[in-house]
């Protein structure tokens, strides 16, 4: 397997694509010009979120500490984050 390519057991997919459908339904309606940026470390790999929009419904704390617990879940089953770096952005 090429170095920084990603391998998944079909059970694993699922899991992962379950995040990642999740991650798109965590915020309300409603966008801005505004955006704002963080970095997470989970499990070995890095993980960049960049929000578009910054008057969502939920807290930008409440949202971060979602997007690690998703990401802590997805560790768990791979004993580590299946990617070194990944860029998550979520908008409206």
């Amino acid at each position: 397997m090429a170095p920084g390519s990603l391998y998944m057991t079909r059970p694993g997919a699922v899991v992962f694509l379950c995040v990642m459908a999740m991650l798109s339904i965590a915020y309300g309606a409603g966008a801005t010009d505004q955006a704002w940026f963080s970095h997470l470390s989970v499990g070995g790999g890095e993980i960049s979120v960049r929000v578009d929009a910054a008057d969502m419904e939920v807290s930008r704390a409440a949202l971060l500490n979602w997007v690690r617990g998703c990401a802590c879940a997805v560790s768990s089953y791979y004993a580590g984050f299946p990617l070194l770096k990944w860029n998550l952005g979520l908008c409206r």
